[in-house]
């Protein structure tokens, strides 16, 4: 287990998977963000940091973070402070009924960004 934590069941805003193949190992975090529980929020932030930290691969953290990409930087949440963020192509918001709030976003490490290419919205 190597010290990794585990969501707590009652906390599962977090799953990482880490996936092997022959030319190395990634990993991939889904995050959900409390928009109102700032307690849960900080607690999955510091999780997922841990975790994609101690594994040291090239990883991408993605899902609903219910901040901004400046919310979460002016947080100094370590994946964010340690990744380059990717928004939808030609989106400038993912929360109905507030324009320009995208809220929902991935942050691959800078390993991980240097392999991505293109992203385009689904």
């Amino acid at each position: 287990n190597k010290g990794f934590t585990r969501p707590h069941p009652e906390d599962l805003n977090w799953a990482i998977a880490a996936v092997r193949v022959k030319w190395g190992n990634y990993a991939f975090a889904s995050v959900y963000l409390h928009p109102t529980d700032e307690a849960k929020r900080l607690q999955t932030m510091h999780s997922v940091d841990t975790n994609l930290r101690k594994l040291g691969c090239p990883s991408l953290a993605g899902g609903d973070m219910n901040a901004t990409p400046k919310e979460l930087e002016e947080a100094q949440w370590g994946v964010v402070n340690r990744g380059n963020l990717i928004t939808p192509k030609g989106i400038t918001s993912t929360n109905i009924g507030f324009a320009d709030r995208m809220i929902d976003f991935g942050i691959p490490n800078r390993t991980m960004g240097s392999l991505i290419t293109l992203y385009e919205p689904l």
